[in-house]
């Protein structure tokens, strides 16, 4: 009960402070007579076209139709996902879709 009484009186002490504000705002006066301010102001804008430094992604190249066929023997497409990635990465190293399609034959194949 005392809880809700002093929860009351606070709401009653902030509402009478809002409305006491409300119709008696406080006035804020500011001298500006210190500041030197020109008669004539010349403001120049001037625009510029900068270029950007944008790195472009280069078109990737294709993956041959025969590393396809063998990325499609995968049952679940995110793991062929993951192997077109990979088979992406080693054409990447080593330069050539052949040597990347061996590679990755003997990454799944490692015993052959």
């Amino acid at each position: 009960m005392v809880a809700l009484l002093t929860i009351a009186l606070i709401g009653v002490i902030f509402l009478a402070a809002f409305i006491r504000l409300w119709q008696h705002p406080p006035k804020l006066y500011i001298n500006l007579s210190g500041l030197q301010i020109p008669d004539r102001i010349s403001l120049a804008l001037e625009l510029k076209h900068v270029p950007t430094d944008i790195e472009v992604k280069p078109v990737e190249e294709p993956i041959p139709e025969d590393i396809l066929d063998y990325i499609s023997q995968e049952s679940e497409q995110h793991a062929q996902d993951a192997r077109k990635r990979r088979v992406r990465a080693l054409r990447l190293e080593t330069g050539s879709w052949e040597p990347a399609f061996r590679l990755l034959q003997k990454e799944d194949n490692p015993l052959d």
